[in-house]
């Protein structure tokens, strides 16, 4: 078929306007090329335009195409480029990429990042390999799309050291407020174990109590800078329901009757026996949500119900906590903001109440962090319901089950209006005939932790630093039974002495640890260094003596 181009074209011929014409033959093939030709001009303007390298590599590992981008990122020149081979281009730099331009000519689709080394340093791309398959379905070559996302990669980098930044300052600020906390909360409970008047044990018990709202607060601060910085890790154990809602309600009920309300904890008989989870934070949500709903509640009460929402199988079950009160109330302005950090329902609740405002926020992320979810209701004037809904395996009928592994702090709204527990009975000789080195370079710790001991019957040595330690150690080892091991020591730590008891030493004599540290890492460098144990500072009496009378009493049947 024949395309009849005619060009018209007016000419002055001896005096006279003539007219011209021309005409040409254009076959349909001309056509194709012309516009073939003008389509690939297009591609290649978009292409050069793109903020992306761009290519087509063939089977022999050739470039066919590049962009002008390459010229942008690595100086090159696209046109010279052409017919030569990826490792000509690049050198060795292209070596880490060759498995993946491989896999690619053999069909495979890939999209990966990958970094890159050049002159001006490591730069970071994400690659799209996209198989050139014909009709004969084989693959002739790849189109290559990379981008570069050097400055995001940066980013994130900077963004991850300053969270590594905050958390380590917030564990280093956690462990510098915790060991003069100790020292504050133990002497009061030294304090209170000797002859005072009743307004001297008052004022004592105004100290306990102020100190444990602190240290509340610390943990909350703590809590939510690992949850944010994606470090809070679940610790799931076998635990029984029934049991640890009998904690809270025997926690939690002086706490109401102070207010003179009530308390009523239900559990439906469908709950089953044994479950598994984290119960240290389960109960950390249950305190939370309880100790908020008795502050906020001046008439009526509070219950607290669990029951199933849904069977999940032979494997799981999914509970539904509920709090109601018959408190203060919310209006719908409140409740949005209930769950932000840092706040509350209004400026008049942190002054009539007080509060960080971060309890309802950890509670939350908790509870996404274990599946769950949290909700609220609540009418102005009426009262609030929260209602936590959190998935559980079932556990075993004839396991063991757990309870919390650490004391837990109440949340300080809890605490400030607790009923002074009486102290620990320390007179019962729990550790009489325990010789222990307790190593430890804080003088006021060395008082609290040696007054505790020698009062529950053990015979305590200080040693001040770790090389101290290990030097009593060394020279007669035979006269400890146990030893008590602080953490962050001048001269040597307690990492670096307990190492040297395990392995230069060659003792087995249980090390638990005691320190202000709380973070995860902290603990697992406990174990790795040796230690057997690990009693946090401030440190809770009972579970200090529940910990030590364990292994005493594991070293006397042994």
């Amino acid at each position: 078929m024949l395309i009849v181009a005619v060009s018209v074209v007016f000419a002055l011929l001896a005096g006279v306007w003539s007219v011209v014409s021309a005409i040409r033959l254009k076959t349909l093939r001309d056509v194709a090329q012309l516009r073939s030709s003008e389509s690939e001009r297009r591609a290649r303007v978009l292409a050069d335009t793109l903020p992306l390298l761009i290519a087509y590599i063939d089977h022999d590992l050739r470039y066919r195409f590049a962009n002008a981008y390459y010229r942008t990122q690595w100086g090159l020149d696209p046109q010279a480029m052409i017919g030569q081979s990826v490792t000509e281009v690049f050198g060795a730099a292209a070596e880490p990429w060759l498995d993946e331009l491989r896999a690619a000519l053999s069909g495979c689709r890939l999209h990966f990042e990958r970094d890159f080394a050049a002159a001006d340093g490591t730069r970071h791309y994400l690659v799209d390999l996209v198989p050139d398959i014909g009709v004969d379905g084989k693959v002739a070559g790849f189109y290559l799309t990379a981008m570069n996302i050097t400055d995001r990669k940066n980013s994130e980098q900077r963004a991850e050291a300053a969270s590594r930044a905050k958390s380590e300052f917030v564990a280093n600020m956690s462990h510098e407020i915790r060991t003069p906390m100790n020292a504050v909360l133990g002497v009061a409970y030294l304090l209170e174990n000797t002859p005072l008047s009743h307004t001297q044990k008052e004022y004592v018990g105004m100290i306990r109590s102020s100190g444990q709202v602190l240290l509340g607060i610390l943990n909350d601060v703590l809590d939510f800078s690992k949850i944010e910085a994606g470090r809070m890790e679940l610790a799931p154990t076998t635990f029984r329901p029934r049991q640890l809602l009998d904690t809270v309600r025997t926690v939690m009920t002086a706490n109401a009757a102070a207010r003179g309300i009530s308390l009523v904890i239900s559990t439906d008989a469908d709950v089953p026996p044994v479950l598994v989870g984290d119960v240290t934070r389960l109960q950390q949500i249950l305190m939370n949500l309880v100790g908020n709903a008795i502050k906020f509640t001046e008439r009526g009460g509070v219950t607290v119900r669990v029951s199933v929402t849904s069977p999940r199988g032979d494997d799981g079950v999914m509970l539904r906590f509920a709090v109601r009160d018959t408190g203060i109330g919310m209006d719908p302005t409140q409740q949005s903001r209930l769950f932000s950090a840092f706040s509350q329902a209004d400026a008049s609740t942190t002054r009539r109440f007080g509060g960080t405002g971060l309890g309802l926020a950890i509670c939350r992320r908790l509870a996404e962090l274990m599946g769950g979810d949290i909700m609220v209701r609540s009418t102005q004037g009426t009262g609030s319901e929260f209602v936590v809904t959190l998935p559980f395996p079932l556990g075993a009928e004839d396991g063991e089950a757990s309870v919390p592994a650490q004391a837990l702090v109440l949340p300080p709204a809890v605490t400030a209006v607790a009923v002074k527990s009486e102290p620990a009975d320390v007179e019962a000789p729990r550790l009489q005939g325990l010789r222990l080195l307790l190593v430890e370079d804080h003088p006021l710790n060395q008082v609290v932790a040696c007054g505790i001991l020698e009062q529950a019957g053990a015979s305590v040595e200080v040693a001040e630093n770790g090389k101290l330690a290990v030097d009593r150690l060394r020279e007669r080892a035979s006269d400890y039974d146990m030893v008590l091991m602080d953490v962050q020591m001048p001269v040597m730590d307690g990492f670096a002495a307990t190492r040297h008891a395990r392995h230069e030493l060659s003792l087995t004599l249980p090390i638990l640890a005691m320190t202000a540290g709380v973070m995860q890492s902290e603990q697992d460098q406990c174990i790795a260094a040796g230690m057997d144990d690990f009693i946090a500072k401030p440190v809770d009496v009972d579970q200090m003596l529940d910990t030590i009378s364990r292994h005493w009493e594991a070293i006397r049947a042994g």
